[in-house]
This record gives structure tokens, C-alpha cells and sequence, in this order.
């Protein structure tokens, strides 16, 4: 396990792809964090307080509870059907664009939390938990697959690299959210949306280059375009 957790640092403090794919892990984890601190604890539905009655209290828990189930089943269906259409793009038009649209998807939950209050906001939840389904699909494979792709030779510290980014980002947020007004999550959320998407354009960039100076290496790249 240490010599796991060691490759995996040194493959991030020595690769400067691993490094730039920290944006896009951090706002898979900012994403999931955002939806579960803040639109499954504000936004859903309201949970009553100490002034109505023990029914109305347990009635309004009741429904926000269900509400979430709901909500939560949605992103994990479309996240589970969006997976071989997007796989599909990937071969037609290439990583990069399915990347970005992964990013455009985080992006678009924090824009719509922003633009509304959390009434009509509560009134469009389904087209959110929709996108951030497209998202967390995204993230799920293209990344994963990208990861394959930029290290060969390291896949086991690739992947470790994915669930330790990830999950210190969701760390991050569980102790830095609860603190934070909403404006500053839609910010943070958003902001590292885009850079991942920036970020990850620059990493391709990188790996493009050490391709073409190692031709010999036939694995797919990351960089494979439309079929022809």
C-alpha cells in the first residue's frame, strides 16, 4: 500500500501531465461535493425546523429524503447511459472535445445554482442531476481512460493518481464548503471546471508532442481524431 500511495506521488511531482490533470479531478470532486452539501442539502426540498409540529417535521424530512433518492438515481442512470454515446464521440471526434464537454457540464451546475434562486431552481433539479449526469460519465471513463493513456507505463500509479485527487478534492470541499456562502462554491466549482478543461488541453498538448518524438509507440493516443 505505501509503495502504491509512493509511486503514485512520485509519478505526480515528476509528470507534469499527472500535475495538470489535478483541475479535472478536483472539480469531478467539487461537483459531487457541491451536489450532495449544497443542492441535496438546500435546494431539494425544505426540511421544516423546531417551530411546525413533530409531523410536519418527520412529513418534510420524509420527502426530502425521497427527493434525493430520486435526484440521486437520475445522475447515476444517465451517468450509466451516456457512457458508450459518449464513448461513440470519443472515437468520432476525438478526447479532447468529450473532455471539455465534461467541464461545460460542471460548469453549467454551478451557472444555473448562480443564475437562480433555490425555488425555481428546485423546479429545474432534473436538468441539472441530468448534466451532472453527462459529467460524472465523463469522468467515470473518458478520464479514466485518458490516464491509460498518458501513462502506459505506470498504470497503477495513474490510477492511484485519480482516486487520490479526487478524493482529496472531495476532502477539501467537506471541510472547506460547509463554511462557504453559496456564490463561493458556484465560484470554485466553476472556476476549476475551467481550468481542468485548460489544463487538460495543455497536458494533450504535452503528450501529442512526446508521441511525435517517439513514433514507434503504437498504443491509441488520447489525441485520436475522426475515423476515416
Amino acid at each position: 500500500m505505501t509503495k502504491k500511495v509512493l509511486s503514485a506521488l512520485e509519478l505526480l511531482f515528476t509528470n507534469a501531465k499527472c500535475a495538470l490533470m489535478i483541475p479535472t479531478n478536483f472539480a469531478f470532486g467539487f461537483a459531487a461535493a457541491f451536489i450532495t452539501a449544497y443542492i441535496q442539502g438546500s435546494v431539494v426540498s425544505p426540511v421544516y425546523g423546531d417551530d411546525h409540529t413533530d409531523d410536519e417535521i418527520s412529513d418534510s424530512q420524509s420527502q426530502h429524503d425521497s427527493r434525493v433518492l430520486l435526484y440521486s438515481s437520475i445522475a447515476v442512470g444517465v451517468a450509466t447511459a451516456m457512457s458508450m454515446p459518449f464513448f461513440y464521440l470519443k472515437k468520432k471526434a476525438g478526447t479532447p472535445l468529450v473532455m471539455v464537454i465534461g467541464a461545460v457540464c460542471f460548469v453549467f451546475v454551478a451557472l444555473m445554482s448562480f443564475l437562480l434562486e433555490d425555488g425555481p431552481l428546485r423546479h429545474i433539479l432534473w436538468l441539472v442531476y441530468i448534466v451532472y449526469g453527462c459529467g460524472r460519465s465523463i469522468w467515470e471513463s473518458t478520464t479514466k481512460a485518458v490516464f491509460a493513456d498518458f501513462f502506459p507505463d505506470t498504470p497503477q500509479a495513474a490510477f492511484a493518481n485519480i482516486v487520490l485527487q479526487s478524493g482529496l478534492a472531495s476532502t477539501i470541499a467537506f471541510f472547506v464548503f460547509p463554511d462557504m456562502s453559496p456564490l463561493q462554491k458556484e465560484v470554485t466549482l466553476g472556476a476549476t471546471a475551467i481550468l481542468g478543461a485548460i489544463c487538460f488541453l495543455a497536458a494533450t498538448a504535452i503528450h501529442k508532442k512526446e508521441q511525435s518524438e517517439e513514433p514507434e509507440e503504437g498504443y491509441m493516443s488520447v489525441n485520436d481524431g475522426p475515423e476515416v
